[in-house]
């Protein structure tokens, strides 16, 4: 018995008409109100603070840095374990 994964092409409907051959994506990514919380969370957050004194006090280096309410590693975001942040 043939099912979808085994069918070509070819063996498709003719009615398929002009969307034939093409792809659907779907792109996802976080929302801006995700960093709002991760800004709030940088604010107070016990390893985030622990962070941001040791880049205040030089222990930390590149790539670590902190910009506009965010800690930075290189290009990722550091998320404090708060609340469910991380899951998110």
């Amino acid at each position: 018995v043939a099912d979808a994964l085994s069918r070509r092409d070819a063996d498709l409907d003719s009615t398929v008409g002009a969307s034939e051959g093409t792809a659907l994506c779907i792109r996802s990514g976080p929302t801006f109100g995700l960093f709002a919380e991760i800004r709030r969370a940088t604010a107070i957050a016990a390893d985030a603070v622990l962070l941001r004194q040791q880049l205040a006090a030089g222990d930390l280096e590149e790539p670590w840095r902190f910009t506009d309410g965010l800690l930075l590693h290189g290009r990722r975001v550091f998320v404090p374990a708060h609340d469910d942040l991380r899951h998110q």
